[in-house]
C-alpha cells in the first residue's frame, strides 16, 4: 500500500511495510541462518512479474543514514546496522561498494535533524537519511510497522529517477511496545526499508511513486500458496507474527531481492 506527494522539485514516495497477524503455520517465526550463504547474484534480474518494482536509485554511494539522537538503543542499533551490513555485504561482491554509510559499529551515524517529511526541496541533507522512533502522532496506516518516504527527482530519458532525500520511520505507537503486544524483529524491518531506501519497491502489490500508475502483481496468497518464493523475498509487504507477538525473522536477501538491487545500479538504468 502506498500513498504519494509532490513536493516542489522532488516526488516524495511513501512506502510502508504491513503487518499481517497469522494463525496459519505459514505465519509463524521462522528459523532463517543470519549468516546467509549460497551464490551472489551478480546480474540484473527482473522476474516479469516485477517489472516496474524499481523506483530509483542513488546517483552516489554510500548513502549515508543515520539515527536520530537519543531514539534507539544499542540493541537497536545494532540490529539496524547489521541491516545494512546485510545489504553492503551484498553490494560489495556483486557491485564492489558500499551501498550505505551505517557509521562507527556500534553508535552509527547520529542527526539532531528534525523532520516529519523529507527535504525534498533541496539536495541531500549533510546528514543523509535520517531514522526515527514516533512515539506518539503516528499519521500513517496503524498497520504499517515502518515507513520510508523518499525524494525523487524524475528521469525524463526513461532511466531510473535519482534518490537524493529521504526519512525512515519506525512505528512504536501500534508496535515493540509492550501496551501493543507485537514485537518485530527489528534486523528484519531494517533490511526491508533499506531496501525501499536504495530504490526497491515491494516485490508485489501495489506501487508507489514514480511508478504508481504502472501495472502490479496482486501478492500471492500465503494461505493458498504458502511456498510461493515470493513470500521469502525480504521486500514481500507483509510481516507475520506467533501467537506470543513475536515478529517473524527474514534478513537474508534471496536471488529475487538481489537481482533487483543490481538492476538499480546498473549503469544505463
Amino acid at each position: 500500500m502506498s500513498t504519494n506527494d509532490v513536493v516542489l522539485s522532488g516526488i516524495s514516495a511513501v512506502l510502508v511495510l504491513l503487518v499481517v497477524t497469522a494463525c496459519a503455520p505459514k505465519g509463524g517465526k521462522s528459523s532463517v541462518n543470519a549468516s546467509g550463504g549460497g551464490a551472489v547474484v551478480t546480474a540484473c534480474v527482473l522476474p516479469v512479474t516485477e517489472a516496474n518494482t524499481i523506483q530509483g536509485h542513488w546517483a552516489t554511494t554510500p548513502a549515508k543514514v543515520s539515527l536520530h539522537v537519543g531514539d534507539f538503543d544499542p540493541s537497536e542499533v545494532n540490529a539496524i546496522q547489521a541491516g545494512g551490513a546485510s545489504w553492503n555485504t551484498f553490494f560489495q561482491a556483486s557491485k564492489s561498494f558500499n551501498m550505505f554509510d551505517m557509521g562507527p559499529p556500534g553508535g552509527g551515524n547520529i542527526s539532531s535533524n528534525a523532520q516529519s517529511t523529507p527535504t525534498c526541496g533541496s539536495g541531500t541533507l549533510a546528514d543523509g537519511t535520517v531514522l526515527y522512533k514516533r512515539f506518539s502522532n503516528w499519521t500513517h496506516n496503524a498497520a504499517a510497522i515502518a515507513v520510508t518516504t523518499t525524494c525523487f527527482t524524475p528521469n525524463n530519458n526513461g532511466g531510473l529517477a535519482t534518490i537524493f532525500n529521504a526519512i525512515m520511520e519506525f512505528n512504536y505507537v501500534n508496535f515493540y511496545v509492550a501496551s501493543a503486544g507485537r514485537f518485530p524483529d527489528m534486523q528484519s524491518i531494517a533490511v526491508h526499508e533499506l531496501g525501499h531506501l536504495l530504490g526497491l519497491d515491494h516485490t508485489c502489490g501495489p506501487l508507489g511513486r514514480p511508478n504508481q500508475a504502472k501495472p502490479f502483481t496482486a501478492c500471492p496468497d500465503v494461505n493458498a500458496d504458502p511456498n510461493n518464493p515470493v513470500i521469502a523475498t525480504v521486500m514481500f509487504p507483509q510481516v507475520f507474527f506467533d501467537p506470543s507477538g513475536a515478529g517473524e525473522v527474514k534478513q537474508i536477501l534471496t536471488a529475487d531481492d538481489q537481482g533487483r538491487a543490481n538492476c538499480a545500479y546498473t549503469p544505463g538504468n
